[in-house]
């Protein structure tokens, strides 16, 4: 049997499965582990159920859980090609949070850590929002109007909140924010723009999120949210 296929199923027979939110999909929680000495991984990543069509389900599910498992199969190599090698223990993590689920948008952020050595870990989130009618993984730009100046809009708003609380970001934050892209996700209130570890912060501070009120971006939405 193929190295994935196994590995599939042994997740598949292993998972412990639980209800994680309530709304419109079912989110179940699925966990696959490894451990040894000075080796130590935990993937735990979500599954969908409850839609009408299952091959919208097949097809979120299989989205999250190639990125899951290629973590999973990434960081337990370069583990046990380094572990020999060094005094401290290799830990990854992988987490979720569901941040909106509604009838017809589902917005999951999934957060994967991984600690070699030094000072502290690294921290990644990566968001995925779905079109639950569809199964599609939705882009900025499907969720605005084309020909407006929507990520203008929301680079201002960040600079703006970036400006009440300067002593919290590095002095170059607002430049970095002018000319970086940005990443988001959808809370049930607010578009949220965030930003990788250090980019424009101490680490102390984690990764920076900037809550943008659907209300202001009203006239830039293709989307319907918030309502």
């Amino acid at each position: 049997m193929p190295k994935r296929a196994l590995l599939l199923l042994i997740v598949l027979c292993l998972s412990s499965l639980a209800l994680y939110a309530s709304g419109p999909l079912t989110i179940l929680k699925s966990t696959l582990s490894f451990e040894r000495e000075k080796i130590t991984i935990y993937v735990e990543y979500p599954l969908v159920s409850g839609t009408e069509n299952p091959e919208v389900a097949s097809k979120i599910n299989s989205t999250i859980e190639s990125d899951a498992l290629g973590f999973f199969d990434y960081f337990r190599g370069i583990a046990l090609a380094g572990v020999d090698e060094v005094m401290t223990a290799y830990a990854g993590h992988v987490s979720y949070e569901v941040v909106l689920n509604t009838s017809n948008l589902l917005s999951i952020n999934i957060i994967y850590y991984e600690f070699t050595g030094g000072a502290h870990g690294m921290t990644e989130m990566i968001n995925y929002t779905f079109n639950t009618t569809t199964g599609e993984r939705l882009k900025l730009e499907d969720l605005f109007k084309e020909g407006t100046n929507y990520v203008q809009a929301i680079i201002e708003e960040v600079v703006k909140q970036i400006e009440k609380t300067p002593e919290m970001f590095f002095d170059d934050a607002v430049d970095v924010v002018r000319e970086s892209p940005f990443n988001f996700y959808l809370a049930p209130d607010a578009f949220v723009a965030y930003y990788g570890l250090y980019a424009i912060c101490p680490y102390a501070h984690g990764i920076p999120e900037f809550k943008i009120p659907y209300e202001l971006l009203r006239d830039y939405l293709l989307v319907p949210l918030g309502q």
